[in-house]
C-alpha cells in the first residue's frame, strides 16, 4: 500500500483533472484543442491508432473527422469517454504514469444517440506525463490495448486498422 504525501496528492488531482478535461474536449469539442495535451515529442500507439508528435496529433484527428463527415449519420458522431480504476504513478518532480481503463460509448448522429446501450470498446490505457518548463503536465506517452470490442462498425475500425 502506498503512502501518500500532500504534495503527492496535489500533483495527483491535477494530473486527474488533466486527464478529464482531455477527454472532454474529445467529447464535446471534437478535439480541436486536443494537440495541447500533448508534449511535442508526443508517441501515440493505441491499437491500430499511430502517431507521434503534434503533427501526427493533428492529423490523427483531421482523419477522425473525414472518416466522421463521411460515414456517420449526419457527418456527426457522438462519444463519452469514461475512464475507470485510475493509478497514478509519480516517479519524480517532473514524470508520472497515469493507468486505467477507457470505456467509449459511441455512435453515429446527434444525442441522442438510440440503442448505445453498450460500450464500443473498453481498452487498458497508460498515458505518460511530464511537466514542461511552463509547469503545465502533458502527455508524452500515449498507450492503449483494446481489451473488448463492442457491435459498432466505426469503433471496431478505427481500433483495429480495417475500413468502416
Amino acid at each position: 500500500m502506498r503512502n501518500i504525501d500532500a504534495d503527492a496528492a496535489l500533483t495527483m488531482v491535477v494530473l486527474e483533472q488533466m486527464l478529464v478535461d482531455y477527454w472532454r474536449e474529445v467529447d464535446f469539442n471534437g478535439a480541436a484543442g486536443a494537440v495541447d495535451y500533448f508534449t511535442q515529442d508526443v508517441i501515440g500507439d493505441f491499437g491500430a491508432i499511430k502517431f507521434t508528435g503534434h503533427d501526427g496529433v493533428r492529423q490523427f484527428y483531421a482523419d477522425r473527422a473525414a472518416k466522421i463527415a463521411r460515414d456517420q449519420k449526419d457527418g456527426v458522431r457522438t462519444t463519452r469517454h469514461v475512464y475507470h480504476n485510475l493509478q497514478i504513478v509519480l516517479h519524480d518532480t517532473a514524470s508520472a504514469t497515469l493507468s486505467f481503463l477507457i470505456v467509449t460509448f459511441g455512435g453515429g448522429g446527434r444525442p441522442p444517440v438510440l440503442d448505445a446501450t453498450l460500450p464500443v470498446a473498453i481498452s487498458d490505457t497508460r498515458m505518460d506525463c511530464r511537466r514542461e518548463a511552463d509547469g503545465v503536465w502533458r502527455v508524452h506517452g500515449f498507450y492503449g490495448t483494446p481489451v473488448l470490442l463492442g457491435g459498432e462498425d466505426f469503433a471496431r475500425a478505427s481500433l483495429m486498422g480495417k475500413p468502416s
